[in-house]
C-alpha cells in the first residue's frame, strides 16, 4: 500500500513526447543507392588498402551526382576539395566504417555489439545453404550470447570473405582483436 501513496505522489511530466525523437526506417528505395555507394566505396579503399597506395579523394565524392541534384560549379568544388582533406591521415578508419555500416545493414546489429565483436567472433555454419553468423553479447540482455546471421547473397558473401582479409590484415592476425579496430 505504501508503494502506491508514493506512485501517486509522483508529479507527471509534461512534454515527454516533444523529447523523443522517432525515426523511420528508410525504403528500399532509399536504402539502395546508399547501400550501392558504401559497397562501391568499401571496394575501392580495400583495394587502396591491399595495394599499399593512398586513395587521393574519399570514394563518395562523385561530381555528377552532386550536378544532377542541382549543386552548381563552385560548390561541387567545396565538396571536392573537403572529400580530398577527409581522406588525409588514418583513411583506413573510413574503409573500416564503411565495413560497418555495411554489416549493419546486413545483420541488422545494434551499435554496442557489433563494436565490441572480436574476430573470432565470426562462425561459419553449414545449414540449408552455407551462412556466416555473428556471435555477440547484448548488454541489456544482461550479457547474453545471441547469434547474428547475414542473408547469404553472393554479394554478402564476398563482403564477409574480404572483410576477414582485411581485418586480419589490420590487426596483424590477432583472433582477438576487435573485427572493426581503429573506430
Amino acid at each position: 500500500q505504501g508503494k502506491i501513496d508514493l506512485l501517486r505522489k509522483i508529479p507527471i511530466i509534461k512534454g515527454k513526447k516533444q523529447a523523443v525523437n522517432s525515426f523511420k526506417a528508410l525504403s528500399i528505395t532509399e536504402l539502395k543507392p546508399i547501400a550501392n555507394t558504401l559497397y562501391q566505396s568499401f571496394k575501392i579503399l580495400s583495394s587502396h588498402y591491399l595495394s599499399g597506395t593512398k586513395p587521393e579523394i574519399h570514394p563518395f565524392f562523385d561530381a555528377d551526382e552532386l550536378s544532377q541534384i542541382g549543386h552548381g560549379k563552385k560548390q561541387i568544388s567545396k565538396v571536392e576539395n573537403g572529400a580530398r582533406i577527409s581522406i588525409r591521415g588514418n583513411w583506413e578508419n573510413h574503409m573500416i566504417r564503411c565495413a560497418m555500416m555495411i554489416t549493419f545493414m546486413l545483420t541488422g546489429m545494434n551499435f554496442t555489439p557489433l563494436c565490441k565483436m572480436k574476430r573470432s567472433d565470426v562462425n561459419f555454419k553449414k545449414g540449408t545453404g552455407d551462412s556466416y553468423t555473428f556471435d555477440s553479447v547484448k548488454g541489456r540482455s544482461n550479457d547474453q550470447q545471441q547469434d547474428n546471421p547475414i542473408g547469404f547473397t553472393k554479394r554478402a558473401k564476398e563482403f564477409v570473405e574480404m572483410w576477414l582479409i582485411l581485418s586480419e590484415k589490420l590487426t596483424n592476425n590477432n583472433p582477438n582483436a576487435l573485427l572493426f579496430p581503429c573506430i
